[in-house]
């Protein structure tokens, strides 16, 4: 949970939408799909997902998971 905690905190601070970070991150997944890591729905993203969604926010992966 904490992860998608991170994400939406550093995606706000950024003052991105879920829509446009979405297409930030090369369309690797919907805004939809975002929103449901964000809250926790979506327990395990992946490496793949985890690493586009560091990249689209600029930061390394540690930040995404960091308590």
């Amino acid at each position: 949970m904490q992860l998608g905690k991170n994400i939406e905190k550093l995606r706000m601070k950024a003052g991105i939408s879920r829509e446009k970070f979405a297409q930030k991150c090369g369309g690797e997944f919907t805004a939809i799909h975002l929103m449901r890591i964000e809250n926790g729905s979506v327990k395990n993203p992946g490496i793949e997902m985890v690493k586009a969604i560091a990249e689209g926010l600029g930061v390394k992966i540690d930040a995404l998971v960091e308590k």
